[in-house]
């Protein structure tokens, strides 16, 4: 039987949108942290190279970019030390030093891989070592095509100078060199195959996006994957699957969708001889594509159904391969596609039912994005776990057949938004859908506006005006078209269904992350305005809902005023806060990253609040919160939800008052939004820009005010009502300790200085 490593972290990079090829992946891609320490007991200075080597695919894939490079960089210096027949470990480093260089997202430099590779193919003869030229090759042939031009980078247009015939020319080149050092491989060979399959999918990407017109590349590729299909099934039934599946993508992009259909039916055979879970993911989505497009809607949610299925199986398996590289968001990958398309074909087929089945499908359709939502939070932590950290009573959980380890069905998470709406936009390509959730109702709109629209007229135009710096009220007029126009897109079309809700949860999408619903316009009013409160959280079915919380408990205060950039009001925000309840603090010299885990272990609190700077990015081993000569990262933050676990009573409430996620990054947004899940806390209170430290001294004063004075009171009423004061100019310098407001304090009714704050997880 041919089970490969290769072959088997080549379907995760697939699904995970990082097809490159790598000289060296493993199954269990984990970064030794102190695995270093260990490379001095190594005598041969080779086996020291190779362990290097080693090191830097590890954490390459799995995103420590920066242990990643210094693996490979010392691995060079090291090899080139060698006195006397270096030249073929020097190679393999230099290999791997390009595969840094090309795949890092913050050492991304083309020009210096293409050095790396072209010197590593000078230093052996490539007859005597094929296997090495064949990976080296393809590497430089996806690297012609991964510097394909968009805009922005500079570093890649000058890179073919700013000429798509030069950029074709050396793709195309780079191509064929490595398919003729492939063809020499010795036959029935795993290299041989995986760069074969490999090369036909870099055929397929140059001819989609630089040669549309260009038939000799999909011939390279359909020559490739015949020789593949003849391999033999016995001893290669994973390759002879991804012959014939890839051959009916082939022939799907020429609309043959009969010949499609017979060749993936015969990929997931091959596929189903050796349980190949990771494989069938791909072919039943293909398989769900060609029965749509051959009008069999029913025969296509089957095979989507059995994707997902598939791809939950494979969850566990994911961390131990390429797939937690992550390249790409979640939603533009092989495996987010899956659940985006299976979700398009329900709300179709809803619109086209009657109530009951309509309401099945929508019932279903609710479901998958739920998952969806739940993979996609995994996929940016880079943690299959991240869901343990949610305190929900697993024990209630139905049994499911397509519920993911830490996924609540629909039908139990239904139990907890009585009075409460939940909103779900779905962005696609051409269109945006909604979908509400009212009681025991469900009801989707289709709104007309595409994705590039969306992303690029409405949301960035509304977060312009919203971050501009120290804007004054006379600005409002300039944000109010944009904040009007998202709201017709996205609450208008149900206005009559949220007459009688309390609370609207929204469980955003994509863009729609970066922006507070709160400050949408109707024309006449905010939507904070409303008669309904506003939460956000990345999903339902990961976010606790606990019978109630309990007011008056002890809080943890935590502020750093001092450094490169002070936050002057940050005391005066601990104290008024302190005076409403039992506390402890950590202020400035005291607020360490030592004494807060100290503190967090030490004693239960109901609520933890951090007033510091701190940043959300696209990764989230780049995200933090300052405190006095340290950073908290949010591996310490999960510290909250580890101490949690063992207590009676979870972490009610964590505030973040003065943090702001990148802007422009979707995924930083998410990163954001999943706040209050990775920190294991019922719900989290953060900022999305930075907001001057005195209006926010009064908003939070405001908010645990609300908390202390009605303990009935939800914690999203709570902040909806101190944003009224804020909107309204309704602050009272004379009994809060914030300070004395400036004479221009009417600018903070601009939506900038209350919108930011976003409420995330459970709204009671």
């Amino acid at each position: 039987m041919f089970m490969t490593k290769r072959l088997f972290c080549f379907c995760f990079c697939l699904l995970g949108g990082f097809a490159k090829a790598d000289t060296d992946l493993r199954l269990n891609p984990i970064c030794p942290q102190n695995t270093i320490e260990h490379l001095d007991h190594l005598d041969d200075v080779r086996h020291r190279v190779a362990r290097l080597i080693e090191l830097s695919d590890r954490c390459r894939v799995t995103r420590e970019e920066l242990k990643a490079k210094d693996y490979a960089e010392q691995a060079v210096e090291l090899a080139r030390q060698i006195s006397t027949d270096n030249s073929l470990i020097l190679a393999q480093a230099l290999n791997a030093f390009g595969n840094v260089l090309m795949n890092s997202q913050h050492f991304k430099n083309y020009e210096q891989a293409f050095k790396c590779y072209q010197e590593a193919l000078q230093l052996f003869v490539s007859s005597e070592q094929p296997q090495l030229s064949a990976h080296i090759l393809t590497n430089l042939a996806q690297l012609w095509i991964d510097v394909k031009p968009y805009s922005g980078d500079t570093q890649k247009t000058r890179f073919y100078q700013d000429d798509e015939a030069i950029l074709l020319q050396k793709a195309i080149h780079a191509l064929d060199t490595a398919f003729a050092a492939t063809w020499l491989l010795p036959e029935d060979n795993q290299d041989k195959a995986f760069n074969l399959i490999h090369l036909s999918q870099i055929a397929r990407q140059i001819q989609t996006e630089l040669a549309p017109d260009n038939k000799q590349l999909m011939l390279k590729a359909y020559h490739a994957l015949e020789k593949l299909r003849r391999f033999d099934a016995k001893a290669f039934p994973r390759v002879v699957s991804y012959a014939y599946g890839y051959l009916g993508e082939l022939y799907q992009s020429e609309s043959r969708y009969s010949d499609a259909l017979r060749l993936t039916r015969q990929a997931i055979f091959y596929a189903q001889t050796v349980l190949a879970t990771d494989i069938l993911s791909l072919w039943e989505r293909q398989l769900g594509q060609l029965l749509n497009q051959l009008g069999d809607q029913e025969g296509a949610i089957k095979a989507y159904e059995r994707a997902v299925i598939y791809l939950n199986d494979i969850r566990s398996d994911l961390e131990q391969t390429s797939y937690r590289s992550r390249q790409l968001p979640f939603r533009e990958t092989a495996a987010g596609q899956v659940y985006l398309e299976l979700i398009a074909l329900l709300l179709k087929e809803a619109k086209n039912s009657q109530e009951k089945k309509k309401q099945a499908f929508l019932c279903q359709a609710q479901d998958i994005i739920e998952q969806f939502k739940t993979f996609e939070l995994e996929n940016y932590f880079q943690d299959d776990c991240v869901g343990d950290n949610s305190v929900v009573n697993n024990q209630d959980k139905p049994a499911h057949p397509c519920a993911l380890k830490n996924h609540q069905p629909v039908a139990l998470i239904n139990k907890a938004i009585r009075n409460t709406a939940v909103l779900y936009p779905i962005i696609f390509p051409e269109r945006l859908e909604l979908l509400l959730r009212t009681d025991n109702q469900r009801q989707v709109v289709t709104m007309p506006v595409n994705q590039k629209r969306l992303e690029e007229e409405l949301i960035k135009k509304l977060i312009i005006e919203l971050n501009e710096e120290k804007p004054t009220w006379a600005q409002v007029p300039d944000l109010l078209p944009h904040a009007q126009q998202l709201y017709n897109e996205l609450i208008r079309p149900f206005e009559s269904e949220l007459l009688e809700v309390e609370t609207l949860i929204v469980i955003p999408d994509g863009a729609l992350r970066r922006i507070p619903f709160a400050v949408l316009h109707d024309g006449k009013r905010y939507l904070i305005e409303k008669h309904y409160a506003l939460a956000t959280t990345p999903s339902l079915s990961l976010t606790d809902t606990p019978e109630k919380w309990m007011p008056n408990q002890p809080i943890l205060l935590n502020g750093l005023s001092i450094g490169q950039n002070p936050l002057p009001y940050v005391k005066t925000e601990v104290e008024a806060i302190g005076r409403l309840s039992q506390s402890e603090k950590l202020l400035d010299k005291a607020f360490t990253r030592q004494n807060f885990l100290r503190k967090i272990k030490e004693q239960p609190y109901q609520v933890i609040h951090i007033a510091t700077h701190g940043t959300f990015q696209g990764n989230p081993k780049e995200s933090f919160l300052e405190a006095y000569n340290s950073r908290l990262t949010l591996d310490d933050l999960e510290q909250v939800a580890r101490w949690g676990r063992f207590r009676e009573r979870p972490v009610a409430l964590l505030t973040l008052s003065a943090c702001e996620s990148a802007m422009g990054n979707d995924e930083a947004a998410l990163g954001l939004s999943g706040l209050a899940v990775k920190a294991g806390t019922i719900s989290a209170l953060a900022s999305l820009w930075q907001v001057n430290d005195l209006s926010t001294c009064y908003l939070m004063e405001a908010f645990y005010h609300e908390l202390k004075a009605q303990p009935v009171m939800a914690k999203a009423h709570a902040l909806q009502q101190a944003q009224r004061l804020m909107l309204k100019g309704e602050l009272n310098q004379k009994t809060s300790v914030c300070g004395k407001l400036p004479d221009n304090h009417d600018n903070f009714k601009h939506p900038h200085y209350w919108g930011a704050f976003l409420l995330i997880g459970y709204w009671l």
